[in-house]
């Protein structure tokens, strides 16, 4: 019998929160967006954004992740998110992005949270040290 996985095209801008563990700083809130798309073939991407974070270290890591959780096959993705520039012309700037190939799908997931992290490998995320959160049911 053929496999006749239904995958939906999906498109999405999702807003990112600031949770209470991270200061408001005075350059910028932190905040992010996450940009998803999903082909009805399955592949697409996520580009996930952030500005305003403080020093991972004020969270007790040394760097930032984004974690696609509870995806249709229960997994829990991590994307590394890098510094764009210096702090001092962009005010806590991290972008990160995770590439899925066809068949593959993400969407509907639980939610997008960025942690600060301390050691690799990244298998789970320290949720004692989430910076932002966005819910699937926002798109």
């Amino acid at each position: 019998m053929a496999n006749n996985k239904q995958i939906g095209l999906f498109e999405c801008c999702m807003i990112l929160f600031r949770t209470a563990n991270v200061p408001i700083g005075p350059e910028a809130e932190a905040k992010g967006v996450a940009l998803i798309f999903q082909s009805r073939s399955g592949g697409g991407n996520v580009l996930i954004s952030a500005i305003g974070l403080p020093d991972p270290r004020t969270l007790d890591g040394d760097r930032y992740v984004a974690w696609i959780r509870d995806t249709p096959g229960s997994q829990t993705i991590p994307v590394q998110l890098l510094q764009t520039g210096p702090v001092v012309t962009e005010p806590g700037v991290w972008v990160g992005a995770f590439v899925f190939g066809p068949g593959e799908q993400i969407a509907p997931f639980q939610d997008i949270i960025v942690t600060a992290e301390d050691q690799a490998p990244l298998l789970k995320p320290s949720l004692n040290r989430i910076a932002l959160i966005g819910l699937f049911n926002q798109c």
